[in-house]
């Protein structure tokens, strides 16, 4: 490619886990200072670069877009939970913890604040 010839890369490169094994994703790329010197080389004066890394090895490319002579301004961060069970309702953990009651939504007739539980066992 020609120098100077690209307005913007947007990349999201393997991250270096070593996911399942996989060879793609242990090739070394996102770590290459002169990989991420050839992207500057294409990109025009002014243009931006922005690129995906893995919350464990983000740290890694960062550093070698950096030695590629790229000026690192800002960072962009995914916030994620892990752990909750698929069938956990948010809404209704967040409730519980806040300390804040539920009708029940299988029977019209519960108004009160008493739990499920109490409330079915008294049928």
């Amino acid at each position: 490619m020609e120098e100077n010839s690209v307005d913007s890369i947007v990349t999201d490169p393997p991250y270096e886990l070593g996911f399942m094994g996989k060879a793609w994703d242990s090739t070394g790329i996102a770590y290459s200072v002169s990989m991420w010197r050839e992207c500057l080389r294409v990109l025009k004066p002014g243009g931006h670069l922005l690129s995906f890394g893995g919350s464990r090895t983000y740290h890694r490319m960062a550093c070698a877009i950096e030695d590629a002579g790229f000026e690192i301004r800002d960072q962009i961060m995914w916030i994620y939970s892990q752990g909750f069970p698929k069938s956990m309702d948010v809404s209704k953990a967040i409730d519980k913890a806040a300390g804040a009651a539920r009708g029940c939504r299988r029977c019209r007739w519960h108004g009160k604040a008493e739990s499920r539980v109490e409330r079915h066992s008294a049928r």
